[in-house]
């Protein structure tokens, strides 16, 4: 009953319960299936505050999917203030919905409260009335996501109201109150709720609070399997529950139906239905009210929060009281400032830029506001030479600088950065407080104008510094932090100093305390005369722990420096190569009156072979020619650096021309670069004359 006094005048008593939290989804019909043939729906009822009824006041929700995004809600109200007329001034029987106050100079008010995923959609007051009006309180589609209905009452009094939502839409609650009134031959529709394939097994309980026994109310519930159950009575300020077993007779939609015997002791019955399965609360559907006849669409007052440009803020919403007047104030987002309102349809006058009344509907008060941030973006790199490499989840520290706003802000991220060994509470949504935000890269921060430190986190095995960045209102300027990341090239050989043409084992390690890991290459450059026939570079991840090795045998046939070079830093390290020197000598006739004799020396200095002719004529002789042929190499031998004592030779190919030469001691040397061994490159010259 309603928990004010009885008609017998005895002061009622109620049980306060705690809701759960936690919901199990009722998997709902997105379309409601037809009602039985019954006397209509009952009201719903919100007791005011005044009273310790079993909720305070009542919840209900409703889902827009991806596909209902763009379809208007059409939320609609049929009694939306206290009607006097119901009880306090005399108890009307024509239009009677169920309104209860017992004064009528005392006050009662009911708040609407529509708050969706981005916060608060409109909250809308209405005080006592003389009729049941039905409104549209919002007719515009909504974004996707679940959104959440409360009706408070302020007083002594309860306020019966019906809601609706346009077609293919539900609206839904685990608990809530009806308003039982009727005639005793009517079986009236209070709840709705569907039970799918997967609770097959579990209980239903179906639980009635303040019902007042079975004098002043029947309940009945029918069932999927075509019977009609009648349920448990609560008695004055308790609870009854059935319990339902679910088989498969028992899946499908259930109805529960309320009936008033025929001489109830109360004029209306307020009660309470609470629906579970397994104990844990489940969402019935709220049947949604018939058009009224009669009664026309109560013309409404828009309100409308745009942008300078008139586009409609995302996330604002308004609250609208209905006293004597009606008057709107409007919800900003915290990133927007007022600019300015108007009455843009109606009669009405602007307090502020934050307050308009207008006389009666149907009106439109608009409300303009401006965004007063702008946006920060924060980027990391990794600084190798003249290289930038980009960094994710970088931590950093943002403060605003003295005498700035303070920043009360929780920016979106456009990454998802990964996790680091200090990261925020939730990686993907900075940490914030009036002074800093602490953050990872890359992020766009959205922060009131004015300027920003951007302090980061120190990374072993670079330097860093503290930046600063501006934010300019609907702008988006940029810090990047630097890393300056230090590198280290080292080159060994083993052994160092190798005979000619000897084997030398390198190897070339680049490393880094940097932890994260940058694609790099390591080269190693040989000299001529050292040679390898396997590669001598690798390309991989760098970081702490993760060091870039090349190793290799190479062939050294002359004195070189081998280099190590990181290819991204440009950092080179050099090692060097020696050949021991060494030195060997031939000597050849020419048999023929044995006029000529020829003496070949050769000589290695750690970088070329020195080759040495020595001539001894005995006689003269026309047209002398040596021809000195050098030995074929797949890779390189070359000759080089030519000069003669005592004679003008003349090389042509491999043949040297001396023309007439007079007896005499002579010489001629040159250079041989080779990677060939000195007996393959000493061979016997063939000597000419006329």
């Amino acid at each position: 009953m309603f928990p004010l006094q009885s008609s017998k005048g005895n002061t009622l008593r109620w049980v306060h319960m705690r809701l759960k939290k936690h919901l199990i989804s009722s998997m709902i019909f997105s379309s409601m299936v037809a009602f039985a043939q019954t006397g209509g729906t009952l009201p719903l009822v919100n007791v005011g505050d005044g009273f310790g009824w079993i909720t305070k006041g009542e919840t209900y929700t409703f889902v827009i999917t991806d596909a209902q995004k763009n379809t208007p809600i059409n939320l609609e109200v049929y009694s939306p203030g206290l009607n006097l007329n119901d009880y306090v001034n005399g108890r009307a029987t024509t239009g009677y919905y169920g309104d209860e106050i017992y004064g009528k100079d005392l006050p009662f008010a009911s708040i609407i409260t529509l708050t969706g995923p981005n916060g608060k959609v409109f909250e809308r007051r209405y005080e006592n009335t003389l009729a049941h009006t039905w409104e549209r309180l919002i007719s515009t589609p909504l974004p996707a996501g679940t959104y959440t209905l409360k009706v408070n009452s302020e007083g002594k009094g309860k306020n019966a109201y019906a809601l609706r939502l346009a077609g293919g839409f539900n609206l839904l609650s685990d608990q809530f109150t009806i308003n039982a009134r009727g005639r005793p031959d009517q079986y009236m529709l209070a709840a709705q709720l569907n039970v799918p394939d997967f609770m097959l097994g579990r209980e239903i309980q179906i639980i009635n609070y303040d019902g007042d026994g079975n004098a002043d109310l029947e309940l009945y519930a029918d069932a999927p399997d075509g019977k009609r159950y009648r349920l448990t009575t609560s008695d004055n300020g308790k609870s009854a529950t059935d319990r339902f077993q679910v088989t498969q007779d028992l899946l499908g939609t259930w109805s529960i139906y309320a009936r008033i015997p025929e001489k109830p002791s109360q004029y209306s019955n307020a009660f309470n239905l609470k629906l579970t399965v397994n104990n844990e609360p489940f969402n019935g559907i709220v049947p949604p009210f018939a058009t009224p006849t009669g009664v026309k669409l109560t013309p409404t007052v828009t309100v409308e929060v745009v942008d300078p440009q008139g586009r409609p803020i995302p996330n604002a919403g308004y609250t609208l009281t209905n006293n004597r007047n009606w008057c709107a104030v409007p919800v900003l987002p915290k990133s927007y400032i007022p600019v300015g309102s108007s009455v843009v349809e109606g009669k009405g006058n602007v307090q502020s830029n934050t307050s308009v009344c207008v006389e009666q509907a149907p009106a439109k008060i608009r409300f303009v506001a401006k965004l007063n941030e702008g946006k920060l973006k924060v980027n990391a790199v990794a600084v190798i030479g003249q290289n930038r490499v980009p960094l994710n989840g970088i931590p950093f520290q943002l403060t605003a600088n003295p005498g700035g706003t303070p920043i009360n802000t929780t920016p979106p991220v456009d990454g998802t950065p990964p996790a680091t060994e200090n990261p925020p509470a939730d990686p993907n949504t900075p940490a914030t407080s009036t002074s800093s935000i602490t953050a990872r890269t890359p992020i766009s921060i959205s922060l009131p104008p004015g300027g920003y430190t951007v302090i980061p986190t120190e990374i072993p095995g670079s330097s860093t510094f503290t930046q600063t960045g501006t934010v300019v209102i609907e702008q988006e300027n940029t810090v990047t932090l630097e890393y300056r990341v230090n590198t280290e090239v080292i080159v060994s050989t083993s052994p160092d100093v190798v005979d000619f043409c000897g084997n030398t084992s390198i190897n070339a390690v680049a490393k880094t305390l940097f932890p994260y890991p940058i694609k790099s290459t390591l080269s190693v450059s040989l000299p001529q005369g050292i040679t390898a026939n396997v590669p001598t570079s690798t390309t991989g991840n760098l970081s702490d722990g993760s060091p870039l090795t090349v190793s290799f045998v190479a062939k050294a046939c002359a004195n070189g420096n081998v280099t190590g070079t990181l290819d991204l830093s440009g950092l080179s390290t050099t090692n060097a190569v020696q050949v021991r020197p060494l030195s060997l000598v031939i000597s050849g006739i020419k048999q023929e009156n044995s006029h000529v004799r020829v003496k070949k020396a050769l000589s290695f200095d750690g970088k070329a072979y020195n080759i040495t002719l020595n001539l001894s004529v005995e006689k003269a002789v026309k047209n002398l020619s040596i021809v000195d042929a050098l030995p074929k190499s797949d890779t390189f031998t070359t000759r080089s650096n030519v000069t003669s004592r005592g004679v003008n030779a003349e090389l042509s190919g491999n043949t040297f021309r001396l023309g007439n030469v007079e007896p005499g001691e002579y010489t001629i040397q040159y250079q041989i670069f080779s990677d060939l061994s000195p007996e393959q490159l000493l061979t016997m010259p063939e000597i000419g004359w006329e």
